[in-house]
């Protein structure tokens, strides 16, 4: 899939990028919560629906998914993952979605990937911790 047939797609609004923060509002503050990815925050605004809607869906992300979020699409049986791009970030989640039967395509878009490096280039401490590396694991793999 191109870009073009991406963008051409009949479908609801892409995921936000799967590194973003979830916020919700309550009656008396205002709770972020780091662990709602885009896949998960899309699942939580989507609402409860019928197994069958999510068996027939397709889940757009920036980035290929965390170890989290490749649970929730396996656990609603998305049979479809479309990715910006991943080499940013290519998680283990890419194969394990493939060997469990759902379509990973990676678009390999450009404008992703530079998003994404402007922000891993501005924010590495939000970037790391978004993708669970801590400081010993990143001298250790020379980041």
């Amino acid at each position: 899939m191109n870009k073009e047939e991406f963008l051409s797609e009949q479908h609801s609004s892409p995921a936000p990028a799967s590194f973003s923060a979830a916020a919700i509002t309550s009656a008396f503050s205002l709770i972020h919560l780091f662990i709602m990815y885009g896949e998960t925050a899309t699942l939580l605004n989507a609402g409860r629906l019928p197994a069958s809607t999510y068996a027939n869906s397709t889940m757009y992300t920036t980035l290929s998914p965390c170890d989290m979020c490749t649970g929730a699409i396996l656990l609603y049986k998305i049979r479809r993952v479309v990715i910006g791009e991943n080499s940013t970030f290519k998680a283990a989640g890419e194969d394990y979605l493939r060997q469990r039967g759902v379509e990973v395509v990676v678009m390999d878009d450009q404008e992703c990937r530079t998003l994404m490096e402007r922000f891993v280039r501005e924010s590495p401490g939000v970037w790391w911790e978004d993708i669970g590396v801590v400081g010993e694991e990143k001298r250790e793999e020379g980041r």
